[in-house]
């Protein structure tokens, strides 16, 4: 806190100033004016300052000061996963303070208010500051860096020899979910199916990594029976001799 010393005298009567706060002094001479760390002052407190003349005589003032405390700030941000919004907690003891967000995706991206949210338009590391003022004008800002993380990874590749379809999902996710028809077929990265398996041709994958979560969606499309495993499927041969007689029994389409 600094005392602005307004005193007008003579200087060549002048002999020196001295300031007194809260049992505390030092002197200064008359072009100086006193600095003093308000740390540890109560709210209200007295300041005296006496000026010593040449010739013995001295004169003082004295006025009390009161200390209006800045405003104290506190957010927090939980976590926030790309394409959600992101919430800001103000924590701050005062909700009757004009508060004011400057976001750091932009120089127009702010906005006024207690809780706020806001979309960012890519993942990445933000410095987000909120700044307050009371209705005297004293302020006060802090500024923290809020994480929005990306997305998982949820694309995969199907490959399909014989009979079975072998998938695989690309890397950097700590969870997955396989589903069909509603229900969880595996949770491995890469995993194989049987054609005959399979209940619903549409295939999901959901991934997961630090919270964050996505999913794909895909059809399973076989390629074509060939003509000799399409026959097989309109007809059946028993008891399967290799000699002499055998039924054949046709199945309708």
């Amino acid at each position: 806190m600094t005392f602005i010393n307004l005193s007008s005298t003579d200087t060549a009567s002048l002999d020196s100033f001295r300031w007194y706060f809260e049992g505390a002094e030092f002197e200064s001479s008359s072009e100086n004016d006193a600095v003093w760390p308000i740390t540890g002052l109560t709210k209200s407190f007295t300041v005296r300052l006496t000026q010593y003349l040449s010739n013995g005589d001295s004169a003082n003032i004295q006025k009390a000061v009161n200390v209006i405390e800045a405003p104290v700030l506190d957010f927090e941000v939980p976590l926030v996963c790309y394409g959600a919004e992101t919430k800001f907690i103000n924590k701050s003891p005062n909700s009757t303070l004009m508060y004011t967000w400057e976001f750091g995706d932009g120089p127009s991206s702010r906005d006024t208010g207690y809780y706020v949210s806001h979309l960012y338009d890519a993942d990445g590391v933000y410095s987000v500051t909120l700044s307050a003022s009371n209705s005297i004008g004293c302020s006060n800002q802090i500024t923290a860096h809020v994480e929005v993380n990306p997305l998982p990874n949820a694309n995969f590749s199907v490959e399909y020899p014989k009979d079975t379809f072998l998938l695989e999902a690309e890397e950097y996710a700590d969870k997955y979910r396989w589903s069909t028809g509603g229900r969880t077929i595996s949770t491995d990265r890469k995993f194989s199916i049987a054609r005959d398996e399979i209940v619903d041709w549409e295939i999901c994958l959901f991934t997961e990594h630090y919270g964050c979560s996505n999913e794909s969606c895909e059809d399973l499309i076989p390629p074509p029976l060939s003509i000799e495993q399409q026959a097989l499927n309109f007809f059946s041969i028993y008891p399967n001799p290799s000699s002499e007689n055998f039924t054949v029994d046709f199945m309708k389409s």
